[in-house]
């Protein structure tokens, strides 16, 4: 997997973050879209789209 950098996010005063643009546009995040926070086996923060852990 590669690594690439879409940017330096700031936590807001109500503990907000804005996603880069290049970030939702290359996942095709949109607004009102939920994203999971998690932390994977390398003790990193992780995104991932809900619908990912959606049942079919």
């Amino acid at each position: 997997m590669n690594s690439e950098v879409y940017g330096i996010v700031k936590i807001d005063e109500q503990n907000r973050i804005t996603l880069p643009e290049g970030a939702r546009a290359a996942y095709d995040i949109q607004p009102g879209e939920r994203l999971v926070v998690m932390r994977n086996e390398a003790d990193e923060l992780v995104l991932v789209k809900a619908e990912l852990f959606s049942e079919e």
